[in-house]
């Protein structure tokens, strides 16, 4: 395919995405309801903040990944940079996960505002998504 074809497709399905984004909500607001769509954007919001701790650190180890491949050096400063990130990377989820479930029934009774969902179910929903 042409660069032009290319670039279109992908506007095009950035727009079906966009489109689809909107016209969902409603169908989540009827099932959910407000409360239980609101802990959907908290868990939004804690994915992009996971995202962002990523740091390039993934797109790093792609590129080095790359140039161990083509035999731009050797495999074992590739297998220490690779153990470097995979344990930066363990460590920081252990530290995440366990201090969400250990904080989630504060930030269920303390952080979300919710009126008709029990806060044992939100804080159950906050400590069950990061296993």
């Amino acid at each position: 395919m042409s660069l032009r074809r290319n670039t279109i497709a992908n506007y095009i399905g950035r727009l079906y995405v966009a489109f689809i984004g909107i016209v969902i909500v409603p169908a989540y607001l009827t099932y959910l309801g407000k409360e239980a769509y609101g802990l959907v954007g908290f868990f939004s919001m804690v994915q992009g903040w996971l995202q962002l701790l990523d740091m390039g650190l993934s797109t790093t180890l792609a590129r080095e990944a790359a140039r161990f491949n083509a035999g731009g050096y050797s495999g074992a400063i590739f297998r220490r940079l690779f153990t470097l990130v995979t344990r930066l990377f363990l460590g920081v989820a252990i530290v995440i996960a366990t201090g969400s479930v250990l904080s989630a029934d504060f930030i269920a009774a303390s952080w979300l505002n919710v009126k008709t969902l029990p806060d044992n179910d939100v804080a159950y929903a906050l400590s069950v998504v990061f296993y």
